[in-house]
């Protein structure tokens, strides 16, 4: 059994808040990342994300997928001997498996994908191939066994490892719908990815190692939800019963098939097409500004929010772009067009965080949420208690 260190430290990581007296739902930015705080935006377990780039050990030109896992499981800056551990651990875990994607089990995962009419998404293609992957069921045969209820968690983490040592070959078959040959299970997470990815066009393939240092910041930048999500609490709530890992893990795929609010990679792209069919290849800036003021004009916008501060997940994004395509006057990299199938990257992404969160979940024996139920007229009258009290308030305030 691998750990990633020797002992977690709840006050480090501060994943959940624990049981009081009185409550009845979890604080969302304690037992996640912190997406709340103005001044520093943006906090993966306290660090910036400039500072999670410029911290965690890399592998290429980009932080390590493992490294990022270890910061959400444990708090910690890994070193590069840790990572590199943690990359063994997962390689051989994953060679354990490899009928699951190269053998007769692979074969049956393939026939119900392809089974399915081209109108369902790779995402819900996703959950269904998850709700199989039932790989390792270790916590539910411990609690079946009689497991002392503070072990639980141990047998949690092992299931959570092997599910995030073979994630890559599941989104390999949902992209190719085919058996997975002569896929190489050396390397990190991402390399593994790329290998189960292989052949999906030219340019993809023509380009590898820049492509994996793309994947490996991307995942660096979206590993972790903010608490207040409702995917977060899907996690959280499952993560409290005695589902396999898997399956907590196909039922949350669907809460982020349009997820994030801000958009979805599909909604962006539809945008930057409407947007170039408008304003033409070569628009401008000056272009942009005034077709959009034209709509804000004849109220065609239904409305709009500044943000407080710009994304650092944007920014970190857009120095990769002018690095690596400083003359490209559209971000179009690798040839990664299917913005469905990309979708799947997000939450293989968001994985790193949900997993940590769940061997949190039993380590500390977290409460399940419990939402106060309420009828129809309770709320109407919290309704009309709250129309009174605006009011009350706009009374107080007016000049003398």
């Amino acid at each position: 059994m691998f750990y990633p260190s020797r002992g977690f430290r709840c006050q480090r990581v501060r994943l959940f808040t624990l049981w009081d007296k009185g409550k009845s739902c979890i604080t969302p930015n304690e037992r996640k990342t912190n997406f709340g705080m103005r001044k520093r935006h943006i906090l993966y377990r306290g660090l910036t994300i400039p500072e999670v780039i410029t911290l965690l050990p890399r592998q290429g030109n980009s932080p390590s997928a493992e490294a990022i896992f270890w910061l959400l499981l444990t708090g910690d800056i890994p070193t590069q001997q840790q990572t590199t551990s943690l990359i063994a651990d997962w390689t051989s875990r994953r060679q354990k498996y490899t009928e699951w994607w190269s053998g007769p089990r692979g074969e049956t995962i393939v026939s119900i994908l392809r089974s399915m009419p081209e109108a369902i998404t790779p995402m819900h293609r996703l959950s269904i191939a998850l709700t199989i992957f039932n790989i390792s069921k270790q916590a539910k045969e411990a609690k079946r066994h009689g497991a002392i209820p503070y072990t639980y968690w141990e047998y949690t983490y092992e299931d959570g490892m092997e599910f995030l040592a073979i994630l890559p070959a599941i989104i390999g078959l949902i992209a190719k719908r085919k058996i997975l040959t002569n896929v190489s299970s050396k390397g990190d997470w991402v390399q593994f990815l790329l290998e189960c990815l292989t052949n999906m066009n030219e340019n993809f393939d023509s380009r590898k190692s820049s492509v994996a240092d793309f994947f490996r910041l991307y995942i660096t930048l979206n590993a972790d939800d903010d608490g207040g999500a409702p995917p977060a609490h899907i996690t959280h709530i499952l993560g409290s019963t005695d589902l396999h890992i898997n399956e907590i893990l196909s039922s949350s795929v669907l809460a982020y098939v349009d997820e994030p609010k801000s958009g979805t990679m599909l909604q962006w792209k539809e945008l930057q097409t409407k947007v170039q069919n408008t304003l033409g290849q070569a628009w401008t800036e000056h272009g942009l500004r005034s077709r959009v003021l034209n709509l804000w004009s004849r109220d065609k916008l239904i409305g709009h929010q500044e943000a407080d501060f710009c994304d650092p997940r944007y920014t970190a994004l857009l120095d990769y772009a002018r690095q690596h395509l400083p003359d490209n006057p559209e971000i179009k990299c690798y040839g990664l067009k299917d913005m469905n199938f990309n979708q799947t990257i997000l939450y293989m992404a968001r994985t790193l965080g949900m997993i940590a969160s769940i061997i949190w979940t039993k380590a500390v024996n977290a409460p399940v949420e419990h939402p106060i139920s309420k009828c129809t007229y309770s709320y109407i009258e919290s309704v009309r208690t709250d129309s009174i009290k605006k009011r009350g308030k706009c009374k107080t305030h007016l000049p003398m």
